[in-house]
């Protein structure tokens, strides 16, 4: 049996992405350089199958899963879904602003 990708993760955010992806390189020194805390997850595990590309519509590396924060206006999700550079860029520049600096 297959372990549950949130088991994995244990509430970090969750990078889907192949060693042999130049997007995926392009993402991971920039989740590092903003002290974001991911695990990688290789497409090939079935929640991929399952649940993102769903979500997304079409097979694409790198997806990049967040939690949701709550929002007064929409109803509380756990996770999001970011799916193209400029949107995992944006993404973490949010994120970034939400950490605290390191010394």
């Amino acid at each position: 049996m297959t372990q549950s990708i949130k088991d994995i993760a244990g509430g970090k955010y969750v990078l889907w992405g192949a060693s042999w992806s130049l997007y995926t390189a392009k993402v991971r020194p920039y989740l590092i350089k903003k002290g974001i805390d991911y695990v990688e997850v290789c497409p090939s595990h079935p929640e991929y199958n399952d649940r993102i590309i769903p979500t997304v519509g079409y097979f694409t590396v790198p997806v990049l899963e967040t939690r949701m924060e709550k929002s007064s206006r929409t109803p509380p999700r756990s996770w999001n879904i970011w799916n193209r550079s400029f949107q995992i860029h944006q993404c973490c520049q949010k994120i970034s602003l939400l950490l605290p600096l390191h010394t």
